[in-house]
């Protein structure tokens, strides 16, 4: 059967150099195989082996960049380029 799988990410950029994540994969929580493969041919024929995709995952992502903050921040730094 087919399948789709949701992912998305909401946050915040700051002009200061730091930015703020909220993050969820497979948001629906889809059961699928990441991988399948047929077994080696001999004892494990019309076998399978299989790797479960990830379950629903979420988290938040903090992050600042010290190094754009020493050399004038971001805008800064691409103006310079």
């Amino acid at each position: 059967d087919a399948y789709a799988l949701l992912s998305f990410r909401v946050g915040f950029r700051s002009d200061d150099n730091w930015s703020g994540y909220f993050w969820v994969r497979n948001a629906m929580d889809e059961e699928y195989f990441e991988l399948l493969q047929p077994a080696p041919g001999g004892q494990g024929a019309g076998h399978y082996g299989a790797q479960l995709g990830d379950p629903r995952t979420y988290g938040l992502t903090f992050r600042f960049l010290a190094d754009a903050a020493r050399h004038g921040g971001a805008r800064a730094r691409r103006a310079r380029s």
